[in-house]
């Protein structure tokens, strides 16, 4: 008996290699806008594209009927919630004290857990409709950042101020990820928090 093969979607999106994809994406968003000189914001601009994108996506997996347009409607959702997401990680330290950082990052913290929970009710609550399974969390990501856009003043960046950033490029981007245990360590013995010893030593 004759089979048909799958379409190659692996090709197409390699979701294998997704979750590094949008890593990147966020990263490379987080960047950006701490260069961005908008009108809007330095961090607005990005949030704006991010739920764009999302929504492009979820409306694309929401109407394909073919498993290569649902991994494509994948990878560009994911894309554009990292986007958004490293958009309103940067709000945390614009806007919020340095003595309230700790607080307000719980806080958010708790937003990974409570929104799994809170998508995966909402998508068993239209598992007989997969046009709304797909369009609901983009209704909610939409309100949501919406209500959030006229009530938060974002910082702005002048052109005189971004003339004096470093250029912005692959070895200025991979080497502001880079913390040297030499530079930062502390006064304190050998394996003390914080010494150059404690990055070599095992986790337990």
């Amino acid at each position: 008996m004759a089979t048909t093969s799958a379409p190659p979607a692996r090709e197409l999106c390699c979701p294998d290699t997704l979750p590094v994809r949008s890593a990147a994406a966020g990263c490379v968003v987080g960047k950006l806008s701490d260069r961005t000189t908008s009108r809007l914001g330095m961090r607005k601009p990005w949030m704006i594209a991010g739920v764009v994108l999302a929504v492009v996506g979820l409306a694309v997996m929401a109407s394909s009927t073919t498993v290569a347009l649902i991994l494509l409607g994948w990878c560009v959702a994911t894309i554009g919630l990292n986007a958004t997401i490293a958009a309103l990680v940067s709000l945390l330290p614009d806007q919020v004290p340095h003595s309230q950082r700790g607080r307000v990052s719980g806080i958010l913290g708790m937003g990974l857990p409570v929104g799994a929970v809170g998508g995966a009710l909402l998508a068993q609550a239209f598992t007989t409709r997969p046009l709304l399974m797909f369009l609901a969390p983009a209704v909610v990501l939409v309100v949501g950042v919406g209500l959030l856009l006229p009530s938060c003043p974002d910082r702005r960046l002048g052109r005189e101020e971004a003339r004096q950033l470093p250029a912005f490029g692959p070895r200025e981007f991979l080497g502001s990820y880079w913390v040297s245990p030499r530079r930062h360590r502390t006064s304190g013995g050998p394996g003390s928090p914080g010494s150059s010893s404690s990055w070599a030593s095992p986790p337990w």
